[in-house]
Order: C-alpha cells, then sequence, then structure tokens
C-alpha cells in the first residue's frame, strides 16, 4: 500500500512539473532566430549591475559557439567566448542554450537604469573550423532594464 502512494505521490509531481496544456514552451516562440534576454539578477546588490543573459537557439546542429563582447558606459568591455549547446536530457528539443551573467567577475558600478550597453562583438563560429560563420537573425529581450541599449 506504501508503494503504491509513493508511485501515485511521484507521479503527481512529475504531473504538476510538466508544461500544462494552455502554457506554452519557454521556447515555442524561438523559430530560427537566436534569443538573447537580459533579466535582473537577485544577487546583486543595489547600485549594481550584472544582470542574467541567456541566450537561445532552436537549431538541428549540436552546438554553436558565440563571441560576444558589451561595451558599457562607453569604456568598460565585459565579453566572452562560450557554446551554446542543448541541455535536455534526451537531446531531443534542438534548443541550444547558455545562460551566464553579464560579466564573470565584478558587478557594473550604478544601476543598471542608468548604465549604456553597446554589442561591440557579436560572432559566431560552427563545427570544428575557427572561422567565423554569420550568426542567425539575433533578438535583444530585456533591453530596456538599461539606460540605452545599441546593437
Amino acid at each position: 500500500m506504501k508503494t503504491m502512494m509513493l508511485a501515485l505521490a511521484g507521479i503527481a509531481l512529475l504531473a504538476a512539473c510538466e508544461p500544462s496544456p494552455g502554457e506554452p514552451e519557454p521556447y515555442s516562440d524561438l523559430g530560427g532566430a537566436l534569443r538573447v534576454t537580459f533579466s535582473d539578477n537577485p544577487e546583486v546588490a543595489d547600485g549594481q549591475c550584472n544582470p542574467l543573459v541567456e541566450y537561445a537557439l532552436r537549431s538541428e546542429d549540436p552546438a554553436l559557439r558565440l563571441n560576444v563582447a558589451y561595451l558599457i558606459d562607453d569604456e568598460t568591455f565585459a565579453s566572452s567566448g562560450f557554446a551554446i549547446v542543448d541541455r535536455s536530457d534526451d537531446g531531443d528539443l534542438n534548443v541550444l542554450t547558455a545562460r551566464d551573467t553579464m560579466s564573470m567577475f565584478d558587478p557594473f558600478e550604478g544601476a543598471c537604469s542608468d548604465i549604456t550597453v553597446k554589442v561591440h562583438d557579436f560572432t559566431c563560429q560552427a563545427g570544428e573550423s575557427d572561422e567565423n560563420v554569420p550568426c542567425p537573425d539575433t533578438a535583444f529581450v530585456g533591453t530596456d532594464m538599461f539606460a540605452s541599449f545599441t546593437e
């Protein structure tokens, strides 16, 4: 009897984690565009800025490497090179993702609403080659959190 109750509780828990039929999948609106989403970082103190950045792309490829550099207030760079990969357990989503903070180091001084951000470099590399390939169309989301944002 206990085993049956535990099994039913496990099934109920799994069902609760599944999106409801009316709830869209988080990546259902990607199409073929690379979506770059900026969001508040709750771990950063007031008066500082280091937003979370998520990169997401629906693709049949196993990974895409990005080299990204943002210029903050025309004086400080936040840059990194990384791969976006399919992080689903079975690799069946065909959605490549990566999520991190804008700066791997210290937050920027000033609230995000007071800083300006410019995309300085945004290049893509596919496969084993170090050659740049054209990046997919890119949609930046959440940029209204900054004083200004320029692609």
